[in-house]
Parts: structure tokens; C-alpha cells; sequence
């Protein structure tokens, strides 16, 4: 019975548990053609679409997630995952800037700010590039103010501090001194 959102919830989470993830969606999607805004079941149907390689499907999902529950760092982690891997750099800056917010510098460590180095690289750095040098150098600034906004929250993350060095030299230090401008 779809009235019964409660009981659907709890049968998509026994799909995904038997890794049966179509039948999950299924039931999941009952729960949120009855409550839009039920965050959980939103991010349960994202996490079915991943396990299925259906990735566009799972970010629009979460996107439907986070409008409900954002305070819910999990579900900021998956999109910034789901970003990076379509490199839509201004959508990673500004999810990791919400686990700035949520205090969760646990979350943000090397490994994620070398990913987003990549992701800006890929993006505006490559030689198949088509970003104009405007773009360019306005997205350079983007990367740097993140970079100064973890290390402002743990200012001792020496690996963070490395790369950080490391792009400034690579993208030249006139361009690190318009991110101060």
C-alpha cells in the first residue's frame, strides 16, 4: 500500500541490502512520490543509481536530497564525488564550502583538495580547455580562496599546504597574488 511510506522505506533498504538496487529505486520512489521531501529516501535512490553506474540520475537525486537535509554531510560528500567526477568545479567549491560550514574538516582532507586541484585542472588548465582566459583566471582565484578557507580551519594540514605551494607555482605567482586583490 503506497500510503504506507514507512513500510516502503524499510523495503528499500532490504533491496539495497540484497543489492537488488532496481527494486530499491522502485520502492524508495513510492516513499517520495508521498513525501518530496524525505532527504533519506532521496539519497537511498541516489545511492541505488550509483551502484548501477547511472551517475546523472544519482546527482539529480542527491540534489533532491540536500533540499531537505542540509545539515547531512553524507549527502554533501556524494554530490562532491558526483561533481568531480563530471568536473563541475564551481558545484565541488561550493559543496566542500558547506562542509566548512557544517564543521566537518574531517571530510575535507589531501586526498579531496587534490581531486579538486585535478577537476580545475582538467577543466581550465588542459590544453583541450575551451574556457577563455577570463574564466580562467576568475576560477584560479575560486581554487585559491578555497585553499585559504581549509587552511584558515586547519591551518596544520602540511599535505594541504604542499599542494597548495604546488599549484601556486605551477599557475604562476602573479596569479596568486590576484586572489588577494
Amino acid at each position: 500500500n503506497k500510503l504506507y511510506h514507512s513500510s516502503w522505506y524499510t523495503l528499500g533498504c532490504a533491496y539495497i541490502k540484497k543489492e537488488d538496487y532496481e527494486k530499491a529505486i522502485f520502492a524508495f520512489g513510492n516513499v517520495v512520490s508521498y513525501d518530496e521531501s524525505h532527504g533519506e529516501a532521496w539519497s537511498n535512490i541516489a545511492s541505488s543509481y550509483m551502484q548501477l553506474e547511472k551517475y546523472k540520475e544519482a546527482q539529480s537525486c542527491l540534489e533532491h536530497a540536500v533540499k531537505s537535509c542540509r545539515q547531512n554531510w553524507k549527502i554533501w560528500e556524494n554530490l562532491i564525488m558526483l561533481y568531480l567526477r563530471s568536473n563541475q568545479f564551481m558545484r565541488v567549491v561550493s559543496s566542500i564550502k558547506q562542509l566548512i560550514k557544517m564543521h566537518k574538516m574531517d571530510r575535507v582532507n589531501v586526498h579531496l583538495m587534490l581531486k579538486v586541484a585535478n577537476c580545475f585542472i582538467s577543466k581550465f588548465w588542459s590544453e583541450s580547455s575551451t574556457e577563455s582566459d577570463e574564466s580562467v583566471d576568475r576560477n584560479k582565484v575560486v581554487l585559491f580562496d578555497l585553499f585559504d578557507q581549509v587552511l584558515n580551519e586547519i591551518p596544520k594540514d602540511t599535505g594541504i599546504l604542499k599542494l597548495y605551494g604546488r599549484l601556486v607555482q605551477s599557475l604562476g605567482p602573479d596569479n596568486y597574488e590576484k586572489s588577494f586583490t
